[in-house]
């Protein structure tokens, strides 16, 4: 699951998950529940972060199925 980070404006911030499967996985990832556009590898780099960027991001991996992470809070 993603850690969340509590970081000063201008910052980086790196959100990561693993995950095995025997087939192909694709991600999805969402800020406040809601997909967020181009965000579709198991990472999710958020670059000189401001306040507006701030919310709860996780990620929804598929293969066969699909499983949803655990809430990381970026504030």
């Amino acid at each position: 699951h993603p850690e969340g980070a509590i970081v000063e404006a201008g910052t980086n911030v790196l959100l990561a998950v693993s995950a095995v499967s025997a087939g192909p996985m694709v991600y999805q990832w969402r800020k406040n529940v809601i997909a967020l556009t181009g965000a579709n590898s198991s990472s999710l780099s958020l670059t000189n972060i401001q306040p507006q960027q701030s919310g709860d991001y996780s990620v929804v991996v598929s293969s066969c199925g699909s499983v949803t992470s655990l809430v990381a809070n970026v504030t």
